[in-house]
């Protein structure tokens, strides 16, 4: 989509608006940070974060960079969120302002130290200096593109990798069914830490519609 229509827009937010090219270049430069800092395939990256244009370049970020994007609500209680990052041990959390320093501090009271904090909004400057290609990454289609954990209304949530190719297959099975064109546009509601939250951005972004991110 972003070599057929690159201008076209891809993603609108109150009065933000991304094309095809600008999403995939600002992926691209985040994917690119990703790997600066260490990032290896197969790795989880958490983002814990409201929802924004920024949140959706950081989840094509980790996609293009082969990690495993975890979405993490910020809403969530922090026993919650604590029980996650402990069950998960992602090698990288992703954050914001408001629940940075809060989160380093809980991480370091259970010693989960190795999880590395980011706070993406303090790096922005930073980020525009690098390329803005993408990686010269092969994806298999086996490989997890994604963990959601489950509301835990049985007993504890459980974390359930998602696969690159069952994804994709489920996202072009879902496009004709719902009819969506690159002249759709898409309301993107569901909850970040949702499953139907990919499916609803993804059949906009692999069919050249325009994703519009609703604001709960």
């Amino acid at each position: 989509q972003v070599v057929q229509s690159p201008h076209n827009k891809a993603l609108v937010f109150h009065d933000a608006v991304l094309t095809y090219q600008e999403l995939n270049q600002a992926a691209n430069q985040w994917a690119c940070y990703l790997h600066q800092e260490g990032l290896k395939p197969g790795e989880i990256i958490a983002i814990c974060r409201d929802k924004s244009p920024l949140y959706f370049v950081l989840i094509l970020a980790v996609l293009k960079a082969g990690g495993i994007y975890l979405p993490i609500d910020p809403c969530y209680p922090a026993e919650r969120i604590l029980a996650v990052l402990i069950d998960a041990k992602p090698t990288f959390l992703l954050v914001q302002d408001y629940l940075d320093q809060g989160v380093t501090d809980s991480l370091e009271d259970q010693n989960l130290v190795n999880i590395r904090v980011f706070n993406p909004d303090k790096l922005q400057s930073q980020i525009k200096a690098l390329q803005t290609d993408n990686l010269a990454l092969k994806i298999k289609p086996n490989d997890p593109a994604y963990m959601i954990y489950t509301s835990g209304s049985t007993g504890q949530p459980k974390g359930v990798l998602l696969g690159h190719q069952g994804f994709c297959n489920m996202v072009q099975t879902q496009i004709p069914i719902f009819q969506v064109s690159s002249k759709s546009r898409i309301l993107q509601h569901a909850s970040l830490s949702f499953d139907a939250s990919m499916h609803e951005s993804f059949i906009a972004l692999l069919s050249g519609a325009c994703l519009y991110l609703g604001t709960k």
